[in-house]
């Protein structure tokens, strides 16, 4: 069904057109196993992408707004502003702390292991030799840094994401001989109870699959 949208008046009558298809934008090529890669930087930081003209034509039509050319302008310059605060944060931070994340082998899980939809990744990060954890595995929440691994957080806006550090929990449980094989979905943000806001789609209850699995540590 094609999707309409008021975007005017013209002589007392409402103009209605098809509202404009979001184009597609192809991933850029991510070979940051290439300790060389030039994107490699952008694997560890946050998704806050430069919006373009197509982005707020899409936005302020999806709200019944229909902006001229230079009200468009006036929104890219302040979106300009306001992200050169961001890059100017983010140079000061790759300059004097960044480090890259450790190559770690991580994959997705095919849908035949995850029927449930509780695996967001799965990897193999073998901890100490000895310790009180040794020969224990253990899945870690999606909300949790493992360095080298793609965190969501449950969500599209961190989509791409690599953490470059271990969160403190991690370290302590790799240290105790624990070893990581993966991080389980959580909802999107961790902001609700239920277990169907994931962007990765709902998490089924292994239990009774007429309910919800509960969050929002759904995979866990």
């Amino acid at each position: 069904m094609e999707h309409r949208v008021a975007t005017g008046v013209d002589n007392d009558v409402l103009r209605i057109e098809p509202r404009p298809v979001r184009p597609a934008q192809a991933a850029p090529v991510n070979d940051c196993l290439n300790p060389g890669c030039p994107y490699r930087y952008l694997e560890n930081t946050m998704s806050v992408k430069r919006p373009s003209k197509a982005d707020f034509l899409i936005a302020a039509q999806d709200h019944g707004y229909d902006l001229s050319d230079s009200q468009m302008e006036s929104f890219l310059s302040l979106a300009d502003e306001t992200l050169g605060s961001y890059e100017a944060i983010d140079a000061l931070y790759a300059a004097h702390v960044a480090q890259p994340a450790p190559l770690r082998e991580h994959s997705k899980p095919a849908a035949a292991e995850n029927l449930y939809g509780a695996w967001y990744v799965k990897t193999h990060i073998a901890g100490a030799a000895s310790g009180p954890l040794a020969g224990r595995t253990v899945v870690i929440k999606d909300n949790v840094s493992v360095a080298g691994v793609p965190m969501a957080n449950g969500s599209l806006s961190l989509d791409g994401y690599v953490p470059s550090e271990d969160a403190t929990v991690v370290k302590r449980l790799l240290a105790a001989g624990a070893t990581v094989i993966g991080k389980s979905v959580c909802e999107d943000l961790c902001f609700s109870g239920a277990s169907f806001t994931s962007a990765t789609g709902a998490v089924k209850n292994p239990w009774d699959l007429t309910r919800n699995a509960g969050g929002s540590s759904s995979g866990s």
